[in-house]
């Protein structure tokens, strides 16, 4: 008669827990990670919409009521919108907030929506009385004999009318060698760029057009116009859900560093000064020898965090409430409010005009660039 080989009882049981630990580890995934991601039209709506409603950390400063942008967005999000619908959608839904430092974008070859079709929804151009005209051919045409050098970041030279007066555009703070903390080596041409201005008696510094960039760029070139260490910006960052949920305000300071320039500074600024060009603007405006001039900067200082989407497609969410020393927030908060008003204003006006009997484009010199020096001039004098 043929035995029955019996497999031991202590063998059973540790195949019958390796069972059942495999099925809860499963079922604990499912736990932590929670659902699938829903990837429907309005599960991609419902996931940027509570993003931002834990996130965002300006709709108490813009006034934004989030759960009436919901209620006008939601009935029409259906599952007939296609993808490039949804898109218009969503930036339609995203310019209630009036922040440049907000986006939604789908991937490399995403076809947007034609916008000659029409939508039921309007998106905000809330920039649209805010741009400023500038042409940077024009400074070299007009106003100033420029010094060749390695970076088209810092352009410099001095003024044709007034070689006594040295002219410097910082263009960007992007670009950086190494890790996001590094200084970029364009940045660094700086101290050797403020030595051929030795002998001027003053300086026109022009940021119109600055998109930002990095803060170690900015704090590096910002200390070489300083002759004393200040705090210039406070920031928090939201970290809870509710709207008031804030980390506590850390500070932000300027101090001279390196070759360092005190003489006489116009600072010039447009409605496209932004970000991290406009932090330095701050950091600028706490020393007693730089003058703002020219108009408001745009209106976008808090650092933003980038998201991906079930779909592939990425958007932006502010994060940070900054504020000057006296308290105050240069976010964009309406159609006619945003960013940091000059000392003294003067409206652009750089460019030229189309000659309609000619059919040419007539050059004219910047307005803006003029009054900055004139400026600059009257303090010296």
């Amino acid at each position: 008669m043929k035995k029955t080989k019996k497999i031991p009882i202590v063998l059973s049981t540790a195949l019958l827990a390796i069972a059942l630990s495999t099925v809860f580890a499963l079922s604990a995934c499912r736990i932590f990670l929670g659902p699938d991601p829903d990837d429907s039209n309005r599960g991609i709506f419902e996931t940027i919409w509570s993003d931002f409603d834990r996130t965002y950390a300006l709709f108490e400063h813009k006034n934004v009521n989030w759960r009436g942008v919901y209620n006008e967005f939601s009935p029409f999000i259906t599952e007939n919108l296609t993808p490039a619908e949804l898109m218009s959608a969503m930036e339609a839904m995203l310019s209630r907030l009036m922040d440049t430092h907000v986006y939604i974008a789908g991937p490399s070859g995403f076809d947007y929506l034609d916008w000659s079709v029409p939508t039921p929804w309007d998106e905000w151009d809330y920039n649209k009385n805010a741009r400023d005209d500038f042409r940077s051919y024009i400074i070299a045409d007009y106003h100033v004999d420029f010094i060749e050098g390695p970076y088209e970041d810092l352009s410099y030279g001095r003024f044709k009318s007034n070689t006594k007066i040295g002219y410097l555009r910082i263009a960007t703070f992007f670009g950086t060698e190494g890790i996001f903390v590094a200084t970029g080596n364009w940045a660094k041409e700086i101290d050797r760029i403020l030595q051929t201005f030795a002998d001027t008696e003053g300086l026109v510094l022009d940021i119109r057009q600055n998109g930002g960039g990095m803060p170690s760029n900015l704090e590096y070139l910002a200390n070489r116009f300083a002759s004393k260490a200040e705090d210039y910006m406070s920031v928090k960052t939201k970290n809870g859900p509710g709207r008031n949920d804030f980390s506590t305000p850390i500070f932000r300071r300027i101090r001279p560093d390196g070759t360092t320039y005190t003489k006489p500074i116009v600072l010039l600024t447009n409605a496209d000064t932004t970000s991290c060009a406009e932090m330095f603007t701050l950091a600028l405006r706490t020393q007693d020898h730089v003058t703002h001039v020219g108009t408001n900067t745009t209106g976008a200082l808090s650092v933003r965090i980038i998201r991906p989407l079930i779909n592939g497609w990425e958007y932006s969410v502010s994060v940070q409430r900054t504020a000057d020393m006296n308290g105050v927030c240069h976010e964009r908060f309406d159609f006619d409010n945003a960013g940091i008003p000059p000392d003294f204003p003067i409206p652009s006006g750089t460019g030229g005009y189309w000659d309609d009997q000619n059919f040419i484009w007539v050059e004219t010199p910047d307005t803006q660039l003029e009054g900055a020096l004139d400026k600059l001039l009257d303090i010296i004098n």
